[in-house]
């Protein structure tokens, strides 16, 4: 996920896009907001907080976010992620984020297909080298996924995206420069009312390497920025192209975002 300066914020607004939800497993909740579908662990038997795994349909990355009933998030370190009992390993950043009006905790730099690795885990743990940070449990994993996917087809779908395309390829489009947005991007009459968004946007991606097309999916709320990024985009970003299972450099379409933040002293 591309960030133009800072953490995004987590927000929870209801999307326009129609989506029929799946009955969720039992301890499991799947919710689609404006910008992603999560998979929504609560809290009790001991966690005092919320587990949700975050995922941007047709996007390229998966973040776990521990939500508290109140007080701080887990704060504690950790630098990978295990899943029990398979022994799949990934390593990981932890940071507390102010996201809405509360203090998560957020474990970044899974993959896009992390959640499959969940399908026939029964616990998750945060590590700090061999030190164990933090345990949850996952009793019903495989529905758990099977729910959540429904929700990210579905929309990627309606965002004119291919899951199915995209997780047969080798290695998904990565952008080289940070799509080429710069701060002297930002637009002067946004800049000027300090009004900040994030904008979710669908890519097509060359084999060469560059964007060959650029729409917005989900507003930043604010038309001025919506077309910035993506004329930008078009100009200036370039990619580590798709790869097919040959490993040979393929067109592709994915879902990334960009959220603008005005500059603070």
């Amino acid at each position: 996920m591309i960030r133009t300066r800072l953490p995004f914020l987590l927000l929870a607004a209801t999307a326009n896009t129609a989506w029929a939800q799946p009955p969720a497993p039992p301890r499991w909740q799947v919710d689609w907001g404006q910008y992603y579908c999560s998979l929504v662990r609560p809290s009790g038997e001991g966690r005092p907080f919320a587990t949700a795994i975050i995922v941007i349909p047709g996007g390229d990355s998966t973040q776990i976010i521990f939500i508290p009933d109140g007080g701080s998030p887990p704060s504690r370190r950790a630098s990978s992620l295990l899943l029990l009992p398979q022994g799949t390993a990934f390593d990981v950043s932890l940071a507390t984020e102010r996201r809405g009006e509360r203090d998560v905790a957020v474990v970044s730099g899974l993959p896009y297909e992390f959640r499959g690795s969940l399908v026939g885990a029964t616990e998750l743990q945060l590590k700090e080298g061999n030190q164990i940070r933090l345990r949850i449990p996952l009793p019903n994993a495989r529905a758990a996924v099977a729910a959540h996917r429904q929700c990210t087809a579905q929309i990627a779908r309606e965002w004119g995206v291919d899951e199915a395309a995209l997780a047969a390829l080798r290695q998904r489009p990565v952008t080289t420069n940070l799509f080429g947005i710069n701060a002297d991007d930002y637009p002067p009459e946004a800049l000027l009312r300090a009004i900040e968004g994030r904008v979710l946007v669908r890519i097509a991606v060359s084999a060469q390497g560059r964007a060959s097309e650029c729409a917005t999916v989900a507003t930043s709320g604010s038309a001025v920025i919506d077309e910035t990024t993506c004329r930008v985009i078009r100009r200036r970003a370039r990619f580590r192209p798709a790869r097919d299972a040959a490993g040979r450099a393929v067109p592709a379409r994915y879902v990334s975002s960009v959220t603008w933040l005005v500059p603070r002293d």
